[in-house]
C-alpha cells in the first residue's frame, strides 16, 4: 500500500481531499503506483492530473479546487467564490 507523507496529507486535508498528478510525483509516487491508487479507488480522477480521495466528500468546495487546479487560469468568482 502507498502512503503520503504527513505533509502531503496535511495540505491534501486544507484543498477538500484534492491532489494533482505533480504533487503525488513530488512526494515519491510513481507514474504506475498513482495508476494502481485509481485502479483501487483510493482516489478518483476528477479532472486530467486531478484526483480527489475517495474517503473526502464530493463537496462544491472540492469540486472548485479541482477545477482551479486543473487549469491555472480558471478563476472561481462571484457566488461561488462567495460560497
Amino acid at each position: 500500500m502507498t502512503s503520503l507523507s504527513p505533509l502531503l496529507s496535511a495540505r491534501i486535508a486544507r484543498h477538500h481531499g484534492i491532489v494533482t498528478r505533480d504533487e503525488l510525483i513530488g512526494d515519491g509516487l510513481t507514474t504506475n503506483e498513482i495508476r494502481g491508487l485509481v485502479r483501487s479507488r483510493t482516489i478518483v480522477r476528477m479532472h486530467s492530473s486531478v484526483y480527489r480521495l475517495m474517503t473526502s466528500p464530493e463537496t462544491f468546495e472540492a469540486s472548485c479546487t479541482a477545477a482551479s487546479l486543473a487549469d491555472e487560469e480558471a478563476v472561481i468568482t462571484g457566488l461561488s467564490a462567495a460560497r
